[in-house]
């Protein structure tokens, strides 16, 4: 709402919006029509829906994901990745598909980040539009971010 794609002005548009997103769902293929229908039968002839069920069915593709049984209801704050596992949870190398062949993992900060530049000084002017390979400040580590910077003092 605060990025102004969900139009406020349209009465109990949060609570709906709310409503459709947390449903129990399969797949997101289901969700996403379930969410189309949703909002367009609680706010029939309104054309103000149209964007607004796109941008929930947005909100849901990046926050949802059934098969995991992951949504902001099971880990409410896990934003992130410095303090604490984030999405590290699960993609850490150790955990498997549930046909156990292949490795959950993205635990390269590439794998989600494209960095375009780091460092000091001259370095700050190497911009590489195509990303560069992390690089901890200081000594070279191995493992999770949260490994070290575990949120306390």
């Amino acid at each position: 709402m605060s990025l102004g794609t969900i139009d406020r002005s349209l009465p109990y548009i949060k609570t709906n919006a709310v409503y459709v997103l947390t449903r129990p769902y399969t797949n997101e293929t289901q969700a996403l029509q379930a969410i189309a229908t949703g909002l367009a039968e609680r706010y029939p002839n309104e054309p103000r829906v149209r964007p607004i069920i796109s941008a929930v069915q947005e909100i849901y593709t990046n926050n949802f994901f059934p098969q995991m049984k992951a949504s902001w209801k099971v880990y409410p704050d896990n934003i992130g990745h410095k303090d604490w596992p984030g999405c590290f949870r699960c993609h850490d190398g150790l955990h498997k598909t549930a046909d156990g062949k292949r490795s959950i993992k993205a635990d390269d900060c590439n794998a989600c980040h494209t960095i375009l530049t780091q460092g000091s000084g001259a370095e700050l002017e190497q911009i590489t539009p195509k990303g560069q390979k992390f690089k901890h400040p200081g000594d070279e580590v191995d493992g999770a971010c949260n490994d070290c910077h575990t949120g306390g003092l």
